[in-house]
């Protein structure tokens, strides 16, 4: 028997959609109550709206809600496949780490000449990877983006 030739019409290219890992519950919810708990109760300190002697509460909240969840919320984002939450979640859980850290037990041994200028190169350098992170957000969409521009604000 002769053997025919059927063409097949050519499909168009399918759209390739990011693999989610749904065994880990979404992570981001955590991440952003975790920065946004912990940076309110730092700006009530540096408002004045807590008591001379009481500012330190700010370092529990930090080590433990604002470093230990968030760098969890970037692990468990690195898990779902999100490079950008898990980037911005796990950095911020270790700038929240290392600010309770310096403020512990480094800011009080730095010299007073040269405390504001190592205190601000520090505060400068989270600035611009916040800065970074903005111009990666505008890649995932403007509600980050807005959340993004707020933080550097």
């Amino acid at each position: 028997m002769a053997t025919r030739t059927v063409s097949v019409p050519s499909m168009p290219a399918a759209k390739i959609l990011p693999v989610v890992d749904t065994s880990v519950a979404d992570p981001a919810p955590l991440g952003l109550g975790a920065f946004a708990l912990t940076t309110f109760v730092l700006s009530c300190v540096n408002a004045g709206l807590v008591p001379k002697g009481g500012d330190f509460v700010v370092l529990g909240v930090a080590f433990a809600y604002g470093g230990f969840a968030q760098l969890c919320a970037g692990m468990w984002e690195f898990k779902r496949n999100n490079v950008f939450g898990a980037t911005a979640f796990s950095s911020y859980g270790a700038f929240w780490l290392s600010f309770a850290l310096l403020v512990t037990f480094f800011a009080g041994k730095l010299p007073a000449e040269t405390a504001p200028a190592a205190i601000g190169t520090y505060l400068l350098a989270w600035g611009i990877f916040s800065i970074y992170m903005t111009l990666g957000a505008a890649k995932v969409g403007v509600p980050l983006l807005v959340v993004f521009v707020l933080l550097d604000i």
